[in-house]
Parts: structure tokens; sequence; C-alpha cells
């Protein structure tokens, strides 16, 4: 299955190549995996002396319980997530991008529990186990024998890991783009209260877009993290880790573009067979619109179509900014 994907995905990199590729940056909210899977970022690279800011805002909700606690690994993800990050891109010669990233990371017992439970119930959603918890709580608990465990069941808040970007434009024209690059993610975040990975990674991808039509645009995206193996909420990562995406848009006036976007990612832990520390595929689906000629306004819902494998809904509000000096 995953030599097929991953194929699959390198043969839609080589054909695509329009703006950004994988509309919404959105990634995996799991908290566990906090800072180890960064979202994919625009195939766009701005000319020299252009920057583009952008502030997104992703709001997870999650209440997730897997294994048998005191007999084998266990898993209890109950509460919310909010990250919320800058990012700064500049063009610093033809072709060349430099950027920051920078996500502030909010977990509580939040307030979605009540129209979640309605809104499973008017469309006659499976609802889990979610009738059965405490609403607005929080509690974040790993157990393993023989292994350190982990609990979380007061709000945290602070800043993540900040994220150094350097991307290279392969190609560029009306049809088509294509963009290589590399991140480097300091541990400026702290990992032990799940605010970022607690260690450096350093990441590639490749990033680009098909645009055959005016109306229509293919994208796809493909990227590998390093990790030092840590061991936190999750237990030991894997050394490398994979991530991919594709997405389908549609713009539906000059100034509203509606998109649907896949991602999947490898396992993140080593030796975990729970589904929450696996590999995981998420559908996001949403919109953006041009608010100006340098404005631009993203509004999507990402659920997760590879069940328990990540939170159960994600609701993400973005706005972009185009400048030059």
């Amino acid at each position: 299955m995953l030599p097929r994907a991953l194929v699959a995905l390198a043969g839609l990199i080589l054909l695509a190549g329009s703006a950004t590729a994988a509309p919404f940056q959105v990634r995996d909210q799991n908290p566990l995996i906090a800072g180890a899977l960064p979202a994919f970022p625009q195939a766009f690279v701005p000319a020299p002396g252009h920057h583009h800011f952008s502030l997104d805002s992703t709001l997870s909700n999650t209440f997730n319980r897997q294994g048998h606690p005191g007999q084998s690994e266990s898993l209890l993800v109950d509460g919310e997530t909010a990250v919320t990050t800058i990012r700064w891109l500049a063009g610093v010669a033809p072709g060349w991008a430099l950027g920051i990233d920078l996500p502030w990371y909010q977990h509580s017992g939040g307030r979605l529990d009540d129209f979640i439970d309605s809104y499973h119930h008017a469309l006659g959603l499976p609802n889990g186990n979610r009738g059965s918890a405490q609403h607005n709580r929080l509690t974040i608990q790993h157990d393993s024998p023989g292994k350190p465990g982990f609990r979380l069941t007061r709000s945290r808040s602070g800043w993540g890991d900040v994220s150094i970007r350097l991307a290279r434009a392969l190609e560029r024209s009306h049809e088509r783009a294509a963009t290589a690059g590399l991140r480097l993610q300091l541990p400026s975040g702290d990992g032990q209260h799940l605010l970022g990975s607690g260690q450096p990674t350093l990441s590639g991808w490749l990033a680009s877009v098909w645009q055959p039509m005016d109306r229509w645009a293919f994208s796809a995206d493909f990227g590998v993290v390093s990790t030092q193996a840590p061991v936190g909420a999750a237990g030991r990562w894997r050394r490398f880790l994979w991530l991919g995406a594709g997405a389908l848009s549609w713009r539906a006036t000059p100034a509203l573009q509606f998109a649907a976007q896949l991602d999947i990612h490898g396992p993140v832990a080593r030796g975990s067979r729970l589904r929450m520390l696996g590999s995981a595929a998420l559908l996001t689906l949403g919109g953006t619109l041009q608010l100006t000629s340098a404005t631009r306004l993203v509004i999507a819902v990402t659920e997760d179509i590879q069940v328990s494998a990540s939170p159960d809904v994600a609701l993400q509000i973005g706005l972009t900014f185009a400048a030059f000096d």
C-alpha cells in the first residue's frame, strides 16, 4: 500500500508542477505529535522584493479512546487544540524565497463538544463514545507497559517550534508551477506540554500545480521529515516521516475558489499499534475568497477519513497578505 501511494504521488508531481499547491495549509492536529509534521507551503515563489504574510488559525476537537489501561498500550485524547501560525515569505533572488513560520498552541477542554454531538445527531453520523464522555474536559493520556506514561489535564498554551524555510522555483508558467524546498524546525516549543517537538527537525518537499483550464487546477505535494527520534507523549518517534497531499480546485468566480484536499502521512511512533499514533488520512473541504488584490480569506473544515487516526474535526480560517518593497 505504502509503495503504491508514494509512486502515485511522485507521478502526480512530475505531471503537475496557478499559484498554489495544497490550497489549505493544514496538518494533522493530533496533539500527541505536535510539531512533527508541517503543513505544505505554497508552490508560488514571490519575485525579489515581494513579500507574503499569512495568519492561519485551526481549531480541532477530539474524543478518542484506544487500547486497554493496565493490560496493553492505551490512549485517551479528549479536548481541543488551537494552533495559530504566523507565516512570512519573501523573494530574495530570482526563483528563490526565504520564510519563517511561528505557531502558537493552546490545548484546552474546548467548547465544541455540544455542537459536534448535535451535528452528528442531525446528520445521522456515528458519534462513537462521545455520549459517555464529560463535555469540555481536557485529558490527554498515553500509557504503555514498562514505559513512562504521559498525562495532561490542565490547559496549556505557548509558542511552538519556529521554522525557517528556503524555497526554489523549479518551473513557472501559466499552466504549471513546481517548487522544491527545505525547512529547518528549531526546538523552541515545550515538548513536555505538547507545544512542539522538543527537537530540531529537517524536512524537504516538492510542491506542484497543473492548471489545464482556467477554472480547474490539480496539485500534488510530497515531503520527508528527518527527526532525532525523541521519547515524548507518543513514545519514540520514527527517524523518517513521510507526508503527501493532493487537491482539486475549482474557481467559481474570479474572486471565489472551492477546493477538496486529501492529506496523508505515515506512522509517527515506533512500535505502536494504536491508530492515532500510526498513519492518517484527512479530507479538507473549503474555499478561498479574494477580498482585495492583495488579501485572501481561507475557510475550511477537515474530517478524519481514516477513522480514529486523527482529530474528529478541525476548523480553519486564514488571511494572506501580499506586499512589495
